[in-house]
């Protein structure tokens, strides 16, 4: 008498395995989407100290601030470059500027403004 040995899978055990997957899957993708999201906006709010920080001193050494925008705020002392997808605008009012920043995925716009230094947040549509 001959046994056979069952070899592979069964049709349920495959649909079981798929169904735990897509589960996993539903629930670790939007988690990673809000971490992403949020990681974009801590590099625009760490530009936006940075750049700020950077005002000052340019005040320092010339007695005015520096509006500039994106790229060209390169020009302040100790900023090499803005974070890749971030947009930044300095403002120049008579006695204090205001630095706006975003990073085009983030969902969040910062605002400092040096005349209270308060950093402000506004949530955008991405």
């Amino acid at each position: 008498m001959k046994f056979y040995t069952q070899k592979g899978f069964t049709l349920l055990e495959l649909l079981i395995t798929m169904c735990i997957i897509m589960i996993l899957a539903g629930i670790a993708i939007p988690s990673y989407k809000d971490y992403k999201k949020k990681a974009y906006n801590v590099r625009a709010l760490s530009d936006l100290k940075n750049i700020s920080t950077a005002e000052e001193l340019y005040y320092i050494d010339n007695e005015k601030y520096f509006a500039c925008k994106d790229s060209a705020c390169t020009s302040l002392p100790s900023i090499k470059n803005i974070s890749q997808g971030v947009k930044v605008t300095v403002t120049v009012k008579k006695d204090s500027f205001t630095v706006t920043s975003k990073h085009e995925l983030g969902g969040k716009e910062y605002t400092f403004d040096s005349a209270n230094g308060l950093i402000t947040n506004k949530d955008i549509n991405v």
